[in-house]
């Protein structure tokens, strides 16, 4: 009996054992990475956010800037001095925004000749497969005008543009207005198309909204991404967020100006202004709350496949802090914000909405252009003030708390999750690279043993030190723009 006992302790030792028992600690790494993995994609939220709130509140800055600033910096410049000499000067001196004027009162004027309710019944009356193919086509369109603008706008607004001949000066200008009427009309049309999907009765239209929202999921996800793709599309979904706020705005403050406005103080007056308020509001919440979900599921995976830890995200937010407190115009370029189009588009779709509401006082159109234009003059600029004191306090806190830890735009290895990295060519273990690449022959000596695609990474980033510094918008900085 004591030799059958034998007999099965020795049938129970495996003769791996002790290759076994060296692969636990394997085994117990493992398990602490993919603890550290699901604790990441909690964590990323709360950076997505940080970073979406900052860059939402600066574009909203630089939005406002064209309604408030520009305008009172053109006329106090103009108007303050009556030396010819010092109005020489000055006027010089505003020439950019002198032509940023010119473009946004001519754009405005020939685009408040196209009818919005026309376009709003035209494309209502579309089968779903249509409307799919034409909120697709717009989304594309608005990604290649803006990338136009861009280039255009930068080279209108430098200095050396106005050093030259007085005909390329009118030529630039004719062409970026051009190019701000095809991107006003293709921002007029995504408006009144989401605006036809909020008012459906039907749940087909909002439906096909979220799912084209939800595509990016699939679009995203599954694919290799780096530290400057990461920021890429970052920076991508801050502005498609920015502009999705920017037309929900317009939605709402239409709607709210065709109904009947009863400006008499009762329960009943009441009661249908928060009747109306909630119909309108939420599908507008419903989407814009599937933006926000998409995107947190969009990062927690993209950094769970390939190992990033959301601390990055911090240099990201200190990168667009920096551009923001620097230049304004760098910060517009860097996050590829198209400022001056969302300008004239909310000029063009609000300037019939906001005389509609002063209808029941029967005044003028004069009166009541003076009356709006004074009542949002006032309102936006305390809203731009508000905002920009805002920002200037949180800026001292980010830079002491940036400086008080010590923290670099120096991507490091502390940046990524331990493991190793696929590079599109497999993924082979450190005891499997040493047996193939380790070994000896009688043909040839073993020589040392290549590098993996973590190690290459880390010595990528090491020299590459300024890499997240350089990434735009709209620049090919991997395989694709986001």
């Amino acid at each position: 009996m004591d030799r059958f006992l034998c007999w099965l302790n020795d049938l129970d030792h495996h003769p791996l054992e002790k290759v076994n028992k060296a692969s636990q600690n394997e085994r117990a790494l493992k398990t602490n990475v993919e603890l550290e993995h699901l604790l990441n994609m909690v964590k990323i939220p709360i950076q997505i956010e940080k970073f979406m709130s900052f860059t939402l509140l600066a574009s909203l800055d630089c939005f406002l800037y064209y309604f408030t600033i520009l305008p009172m910096k053109i006329g106090i410049n103009c108007f303050l001095y009556k030396d010819s000499a010092k109005r020489r000067l000055i006027l010089r001196r505003t020439s950019k925004e002198r032509a940023i004027i010119f473009l946004m009162i001519t754009v405005t004027i020939v685009m408040s000749n196209l009818d919005t309710s026309k376009v709003y019944h035209k494309i209502k009356r579309q089968s779903a497969m249509k409307l799919y193919m034409l909120f697709n086509v717009l989304e594309i369109a608005d990604k290649m005008l803006a990338t136009i603008g861009q280039s255009l706008l930068s080279v209108l607004l430098s200095r050396r543009t106005y050093t030259r001949v007085r005909t390329k000066q009118l030529f630039l200008v004719f062409l970026t207005s051009l190019y701000l009427m095809a991107h006003t009309s293709v921002l007029i049309y995504q408006t009144v198309a989401l605006n036809v999907a909020v008012n459906s009765y039907s749940n087909s239209l909002l439906t096909l909204l979220l799912s084209l929202q939800f595509a990016e999921i699939k679009s995203s996800v599954f694919k290799k991404f780096d530290k400057e793709s990461l920021f890429q599309i970052t920076m991508a979904d801050s502005t498609e967020r920015f502009k999705l706020l920017i037309l929900v705005v317009i939605i709402m403050i239409r709607n709210f100006g065709t109904t009947p406005v009863q400006w008499n103080i009762s329960v009943r007056s009441i009661f249908d202004l928060n009747l109306s308020m909630t119909v309108v509001s939420l599908p507008i919440f419903n989407i814009f709350m599937s933006e926000v979900i998409v995107d947190w599921i969009k990062h927690a995976y993209i950094t769970k496949f390939n190992r990033i830890r959301p601390q990055i995200y911090d240099k990201f937010f200190y990168i667009m802090y920096r551009d923001y407190g620097t230049n304004q115009q760098e910060y517009q370029e860097r996050l590829g914000l198209p400022i001056l189009a969302y300008v004239t588009l909310s000029i063009v779709m609000l300037r019939t909405s906001l005389l509609h509401l002063f209808e029941p006082f029967q005044l003028s159109n004069i009166s009541i252009s003076l009356i709006l234009t004074v009542a949002w003059f006032i309102i936006l600029l305390s809203l731009r003030q508000l905002t920009h004191s805002t920002l200037l306090r949180w800026g001292q806190h980010i830079q002491t708390e940036w400086d008080l830890n010590e923290n670099t735009l120096l991507v490091t290895s502390k940046d990524y999750v331990p493991g190793l990295v696929v590079n599109g060519m497999g993924k082979m273990d450190n005891d499997t690279r040493t047996i193939i690449h380790g070994c000896k022959s009688k043909k040839r000596s073993s020589g040392p043993i290549p590098a993996d695609s973590t190690t290459k990474r880390d010595k990528l980033d090491l020299k590459q030190g300024d890499s997240l510094a350089k990434v735009t918008r709209y620049t090919m900085v991997s395989k694709a723009i986001w």
